[in-house]
C-alpha cells in the first residue's frame, strides 16, 4: 500500500504527481470494499508526506445505527463542514455518498472497490460529475473537468460495456452484433471518454473497439499464465476464445478433428 501511494504522487501522468493535478484534485472521493480497509488507509494517508497536507474524512459509517438514510447524512454533513474549513480534502468511503448526494468541489473519484454493478459504478463515478461555480482570487471560474481514476482496466472496461449496452433491449445481457454493441459504446465515449497508458507509457484516447477487446485480451493472457487453471476459463468462455493467441495453443494441445466445431467465440 505504501508504494502505491508512492506511485500516485510521484510516478508520471498519475493522480497526485504534479502540483498542477494536485491543485486541480483538491477535493476527491475514494471508495474501498471494506471498513477495515478505509480505516488503514487514512491512517496512512494522514502520516504519507504528501497526503498529510489533506484532510482526510472516513465515510464508513460509526456502527451505532443501521439506518442508511442517518448515516448517509452524518457523512454527508461532515464532508461538506471539512470542504469549508480545509483546502485539500479526500473522503474515503465504503459505499456511502454514492447515490443521492452532490459535493460539487469534488474533481475526482477514486474507484478502489471491485464493484460488479455497472450501475452502482456509474452512480460512484458520476459523484464528480457535476456543473460548479466558484470564485477564485476574486476571479469567477467553472469546473471544467472530472476525473474517474481505475487501477482494474478488465473490470472498468467490462463495466464500461455493460451500462453502455445494457440501456438498449437490443444488446442487453451480452446480445446484439459487435457493431451494434460498438455503437452503444461510441455513443457513452462522446460524453465520458475512457483514457488510458499505451504500452509506450502515453496515455491515449481508447475507441470502442478497444473498449471491447482490451478485456478479453487480459483475461486471455491471465489463462495462459495460470497454465489454464484459471477462474475465468468458465466465467467467460467465450471471451478467452476469442483470443487468437489462446485458440491456437489449445489447437495445438488437442487438435480438432475435420467436421467437429470449436467452442463458439464472439466475433
Amino acid at each position: 500500500m505504501l508504494k502505491w501511494l508512492s506511485t500516485l504522487t510521484h510516478n508520471e501522468k498519475y493522480p497526485f504527481s504534479t502540483p498542477e493535478l494536485r491543485a486541480e484534485l483538491k477535493h476527491t472521493f475514494w471508495l474501498l470494499n471494506r471498513v477495515d480497509s478505509a480505516k488503514a488507509l487514512k491512517r496512512l494517508l494522514d502520516h504519507d508526506p504528501v497526503f498529510e497536507n489533506y484532510h482526510v474524512e472516513l465515510a464508513a459509517g460509526d456502527g451505532k445505527t443501521d439506518d442508511d438514510q442517518i448515516i448517509n447524512e452524518k457523512a454527508l454533513d461532515r464532508v461538506r463542514k471539512a470542504i469549508e474549513d480545509y483546502d485539500k480534502t479526500i473522503t474515503l468511503s465504503v459505499g456511502q455518498l454514492t447515490t443521492g448526494v452532490t459535493i460539487p468541489e469534488w474533481t475526482g473519484v477514486l474507484m478502489l472497490s471491485n464493484m460488479k454493478s455497472p450501475s452502482l459504478y456509474m452512480q460512484a463515478a458520476f459523484r464528480s460529475q457535476n456543473p460548479w461555480t466558484y470564485s477564485e482570487n476574486g476571479e469567477p471560474k467553472q469546473k471544467e473537468n472530472a476525473y474517474v481514476f481505475d487501477f482494474a482496466p478488465e473490470r472498468t472496461l467490462t463495466l464500461y460495456d455493460d451500462f453502455a449496452n445494457n440501456l438498449s433491449s437490443q444488446t442487453t445481457n451480452g446480445g446484439g452484433t459487435t457493431e451494434n454493441r460498438k455503437d452503444h459504446i461510441k455513443r457513452l465515449l462522446n460524453f465520458f471518454p475512457v483514457i488510458a497508458e499505451d504500452s509506450e507509457g502515453k496515455m491515449v484516447e481508447l475507441d470502442a473497439g478497444q473498449v471491447l477487446t482490451i478485456p478479453k485480451t487480459i483475461k486471455a493472457q491471465e489463462v495462459v499464465k495460470r497454465g489454464f487453471m484459471s477462474n475465468l476459463l468458465f466465467q467467460n468462455i467465450g471471451g478467452i476464445f476469442a483470443s487468437t493467441e489462446a485458440r491456437e495453443i489449445l489447437n495445438q494441445l488437442n487438435p480438432v478433428d475435420e467436421g467437429k466445431s470449436t467452442p463458439a467465440a464472439d466475433k
